[in-house]
């Protein structure tokens, strides 16, 4: 439990709702211990870079780290002895548990298992559901906890819940490629996954990629109407809202339907 109490922080600090109500008392009383610096770094989750995140706890506090898959070049031992290190330096510091995550969605996406899966990374949850149904994606995605909690990971930026059935969306090959109420049924069992296992996970592209480019390196400008977000976009990230999701991934569209600007 205490590892969620920084995420809820993080809640705490930004909105309230009775989803998480339970748990706003814990994390209170860790707010009231903390400075305003210390409350501020606990909303960020930065890039970890091996340069500076020993300056990062100590003088910044974050939430806890990102870590890419450069990270994980290493041999296992050595990614264990630096993160264990990290992780205790954090404890000392601000006295939680460290939040440490990364982007395991599978297919084209993939972090850790590039270099410490012996049957290679894991496919997408697309190539999977095509396969081998809801309970396929629930079988790897237990293997991928139990490979990420070897690393001592705690969160996974994944399931992507964008909505998309047509294969020249930028977005099509990271999502499961399905109608609305397909594809809320799988983030629902997905979520319920994690949410046993003790494990965070993330849906995203909040309010829903759709068919807008590619946002890493051009800007989206997104003219659908509110209706069509209600009606589709929404769902798969309401299921995972009902099943208890501890985070939700925002995307860089511009909405005209929400805010023009």
């Amino acid at each position: 439990m205490k590892m969620l109490i920084n995420y809820f922080i993080l809640f705490a600090l930004c909105y309230s709702s009775e989803l998480f109500e339970e748990y706003y008392k814990e994390a209170e009383k860790y707010l009231q211990n903390m400075t305003i610096k210390e409350r501020i770094g606990q909303m960020f989750f930065p890039r970890y870079n091996p340069q500076n995140a020993s300056d990062d706890i100590q003088n910044r506090k974050p939430g806890g780290f990102v870590l890419y898959a450069e990270d994980f070049d290493y041999d296992e031992e050595y990614i264990r002895n630096y993160i264990t290190k990290l992780k205790d330096l954090y404890k000392k510091s601000i006295g939680l548990p460290l939040g440490l995550a990364v982007d395991e969605e599978g297919g084209i996406v993939n972090r850790v298992s590039l270099y410490h899966r012996p049957k290679g990374k894991f496919p997408s949850p697309q190539e999977i559901y095509n396969e081998s149904g809801i309970q396929g994606i629930l079988d790897i995605d237990q293997e991928k906890r139990d490979l990420l909690r070897k690393f001592f990971l705690n969160v996974n930026l994944a399931p992507v819940a964008d909505i998309s059935y047509n294969p020249n969306d930028y977005i099509y090959d990271r999502t499961l490629g399905r109608l609305p109420n397909e594809t809320a049924d799988y983030i629902a069992a997905d979520v319920e996954g994690y949410v046993k296992d003790s494990f965070s996970c993330c849906a995203k592209h909040f309010p829903g990629y759709g068919n807008n480019i590619d946002t890493h390196g051009d800007i989206a400008i997104d003219n659908r109407s509110y209706e069509t977000f209600l009606n589709e976009d929404f769902k798969s990230f309401e299921a995972g809202i009902a099943k208890k999701i501890p985070m939700i991934l925002v995307s860089h569209n511009i909405v005209t339907c929400k805010d023009k600007k």
